[in-house]
């Protein structure tokens, strides 16, 4: 097989779009691109990845796309051995090339995925979206636009919830892979120190003790996330998210694993939704979750969801962490969502108790 050639930025110019939108049947083999503009998104903000608006203009009128979105491998040598490390990129090709046509979900159209297994080096070209409504992450969603978000998850998961996902397994990692088991308790033991000197009075006692002792639990924190097992998202939350009216895209499949769905319900409850509506409605938002699932062909007992709800919250100290972790280099902006994480997830931890599970 041979490798294929990852093209760099400034290789995407109106012939490169030409031949692969005449390839992909995305364009009329008798029209061309007369010109590729690319403009960078989030430069500055150390994204696992680059990304590119790319404006298109044609030779002759055409309903082809009239701007796409083209990502591709950071340029930062640290995050490339993550992110190659981890599989993250591969994850998201082969999600696009294999698994988004069976997805009953919207999600961005791929026009274009290569990767280079032995680099990651990669380049996904698609549907630009960016037109539509999203939530602020930091003032969160309310609960009409969550419930929405929750049926959309349910639809996701239940493709295939309770399959064998071994096939998928090698690229979509299990959360109880040796790969997490070494790396949840090194990012752990880099970020909580850390996040602890930023914020001392953030952190409930208990909480503290609960912390310094984590990294021993990690195996059965990690184990208590398995079963029944689909194919999660692993960074579902309204930053990901697009409103389309009744409609959700949903960006970003880096991250996807095989895990309990109720690790995704987790982090979308416990951090996308202010924790007064969280508090407020979380029974009507598991009964919305389950309810989906159950609609399509999945029936999951209350008491085992909230269980794995429960683990999956302690797992998810990860998630502010990881913010909090950096805190003194993040602008006040990125500053105030740290806290705002944290804030949520302490709240969410304490209304469930979930650190009882753990002792």
């Amino acid at each position: 097989m041979n490798t294929p050639v990852i093209p760099t930025i400034d290789m995407l110019d109106a012939t490169w779009f030409t031949h692969t939108l005449h390839a992909g049947g995305h364009l009329a083999t008798t029209n061309r691109v007369s010109q590729a503009t690319a403009t960078p998104m989030g430069a500055g903000e150390g994204m696992a990845s680059l990304l590119w608006r790319v404006a298109l203009s044609y030779e002759h009128p055409s309903d082809a796309p009239s701007s796409v979105i083209v990502k591709a491998a950071t340029d930062d040598p640290h995050r490339l051995f993550i992110m190659q490390s981890a599989k993250f990129y591969a994850r998201e090709v082969r999600f696009y090339d294999e698994l988004a046509a069976d997805a009953p979900i919207r999600v961005p159209r791929c026009l274009y995925a290569a990767i280079d297994p032995e680099t990651s080096l990669f380049v996904l070209v698609l549907e630009d979206v960016g037109q539509l409504r999203h939530v602020d992450q930091l003032a969160g969603c309310g609960f009409d636009d969550a419930v929405q978000a929750l049926r959309t998850l349910a639809k996701f998961q239940a493709r295939w919830w309770d399959r064998d996902l071994t096939d998928i397994g090698t690229t979509f990692l299990p959360m109880d892979d040796g790969f997490n088991q070494f790396v949840v308790p090194m990012l752990h033991d880099q970020n909580w120190p850390a996040a602890r000197d930023a914020c001392p009075d953030a952190w409930p006692d208990h909480v503290s003790t609960f912390l310094d002792g984590y990294v021993a639990k990690v195996p059965q924190i990690l184990a208590g996330l398995m079963g029944p097992n689909t194919l999660i998202h692993n960074d579902y939350r309204v930053d990901n998210l697009l409103w389309d009216g009744d409609e959700i895209v949903v960006l970003d499949f880096q991250m996807s694993s095989i895990a309990s769905g109720l690790l995704d319900f987790a982090y979308f409850v416990g951090q996308s939704i202010p924790k007064e509506i969280r508090k407020e409605r979380f029974d009507d938002l598991l009964d919305t979750y389950l309810s989906e699932l159950a609609a399509n062909g999945i029936v999951l007992d209350r008491d085992a969801a909230i269980d794995k709800y429960r683990r999956a919250l302690v797992f998810g100290f990860m998630w502010p962490l990881g913010l909090m972790g950096s805190y003194e280099t993040l602008d006040p902006r990125g500053r105030e969502l740290a806290r705002t994480m944290l804030d949520r997830h302490l709240a969410a931890v304490a209304d469930c108790g979930a650190l009882s599970l753990y002792p």
